[in-house]
């Protein structure tokens, strides 16, 4: 038996929740996401951090001011903006999303989280985004978002 849901609507944004917050959603695609809440507006095909606890959306993914308290922070990213306060489902992975690019991308590169506006790059910042792949390159002056592939759930590293 399946507990899986048969409608669930991943492209709309709700002033009341109607589901669970935290709940998790795989598309027959096999794309995983989680719904949550808005903490401040949500801007499109960015990157957040993401409390479990609340499952808000409360920042860009940010680097911490002092590594030796630095931690793994789970990650999101929308694929529609999100008003503050208001209930979404967003990408948490595994699974295929789309994302806006820094700079140039260069494919099959390890990708990084640019530090407090939550676009990535492949320049070696200090906020690696652990199994997060482009498998093909970004001219950003062309086209800034690109797809990207994770394999596991969204996750940042602070390696500063």
């Amino acid at each position: 038996m399946s507990l899986q849901k048969i409608a669930v609507d991943l492209v709309g944004t709700h002033e009341v929740p109607q589901h669970s917050l935290g709940e998790l959603h795989i598309d027959e695609l096999g794309n995983h996401f989680r719904y949550v809440q808005a903490d401040g507006a949500v801007v499109k095909n960015l990157l957040y951090s993401l409390r479990p606890v609340t499952w808000q959306i409360e920042e860009y993914i940010k680097l911490a001011t002092d590594p030796a308290t630095a931690e793994v922070m789970m990650a999101c990213a929308s694929s529609k903006a999100i008003a503050d306060n208001y209930y979404a489902w967003v990408f948490v992975g595994p699974g295929q999303v789309t994302l806006t690019a820094a700079s140039d991308v260069v494919a099959d590169a390890i990708i990084y989280g640019v530090n407090g506006n939550g676009t990535v790059d492949d320049a070696a910042t200090a906020c690696l985004l652990d199994g997060l792949t482009c498998p093909v390159a970004i001219t950003f002056a062309t086209e800034p978002t690109g797809t990207f592939y994770a394999i596991k759930p969204l996750g940042a590293i602070d390696l500063a």
